[in-house]
């Protein structure tokens, strides 16, 4: 398998939440056979308040409601690990298991895209990317404890 992408959702945030970077594998290519992987991704982001915790998960295709494949954390319900490097950035990371007896095929190859979202001190979101194929863009926030999960209406992105 190609390159890995993680998804980072902007969660409820006191400040300008920043998504500095993202990497599975530390952002080497993973090569999945007949056996199990498991392979961690990480996400480090800033905030003047700092970052105790984040949720991103792996997906591949033009449409995160809609996508070519799609990986679940294993640590899907639990806090993440999260070093802090300053008062203000922090690593956040999960594992996540591909099992190519259970759920992979040979479409699922090639390479999965990276998207990184960031809030500002408002809860306004902000990102940039560049369309490869026409498909939708939605914003989708998983929730908080003191937030309800929400997801946008869908964007048709058309490339020309």
């Amino acid at each position: 398998m190609g390159g890995s992408t993680a998804v980072a959702y902007g969660g409820e945030a006191v400040g300008d939440v920043q998504i500095t970077a993202a990497a599975v594998s530390g952002g080497k290519d993973v090569a999945i056979g007949l056996a199990d992987k498991t392979v961690t991704g990480s996400v480090t982001a800033t905030d003047p308040s700092g970052i105790w915790d984040a949720d991103f998960h792996l997906w591949r295709g033009a449409d995160p409601d809609n996508p070519d494949g799609y990986l679940k954390p294993n640590e899907d319900t639990t806090p993440v690990d999260c070093v802090a490097s300053s008062a203000t950035t922090s690593t956040c990371s999960k594992t996540f298991t591909f099992e190519p007896d259970s759920w992979l095929t040979n479409a699922d190859a090639g390479t999965w895209t990276l998207q990184t979202v960031n809030t500002s001190s408002t809860g306004d979101l902000k990102a940039t990317a560049t369309a490869s194929a026409a498909g939708y863009l939605r914003w989708n926030f998983t929730g908080a404890s003191t937030t309800p999960a929400v997801k946008a209406t869908g964007d048709y992105v058309d490339v020309q």
